[in-house]
């Protein structure tokens, strides 16, 4: 399968997300990979266990908690992310760059309203860190910035 990067940053243009933040982010992310999964070993330290009161029919319940600590697709959503943004399909699903993209530039949207005028520095801080980290600077933003060629 191969990606279609136009139809990806077109649904960043709908968002009004910028098109060197998109693709700096998918880039540094995945390089555009839309296999890319990554296990957050540390997810379930760093954020407190949800409870769920969704779990896809056939799916354990401890499958759907293991699976909401992995990075899935080219925007590495986070499963718990995306089952905070709406999304009920198999996690495997957010491999699909339309879907990932879908979610990824809707939680970046969110983002955006919540943190209103800080800038991407600290939105893209809070897209890897999480809301509640936005401020501790990691160098995330800056390597976004490095791999889309953005400048402010």
């Amino acid at each position: 399968m191969q990606i279609d990067k136009e139809a990806v940053l077109k649904i960043g243009d709908a968002k009004q997300i910028p098109r060197q933040i998109l693709n700096g982010l998918i880039i540094h992310e995945s390089g555009w990979n839309l296999n890319a999964t990554r296990f957050e070993p540390d997810f379930y330290k760093r954020y407190p266990l949800k409870p769920t009161d969704f779990v896809p029919k056939g799916c354990s319940r401890d499958t759907e908690w293991a699976l909401r600590s992995v990075s899935w697709g080219i925007m590495q959503i986070m499963g718990e992310t995306a089952r905070e943004n709406g999304f009920r399909g198999w996690f495997p699903e957010l491999v699909d760059p339309v879907t990932c993209a879908t979610i990824g530039v809707n939680y970046l949207s969110h983002l955006q309203s919540e943190l209103k005028g800080l800038g991407w520095n600290i939105i893209l801080t809070a897209y890897n860190r999480g809301l509640g980290m936005a401020h501790v600077d990691n160098g995330y933003a800056a390597a976004v910035f490095a791999a889309g060629g953005w400048t402010n």
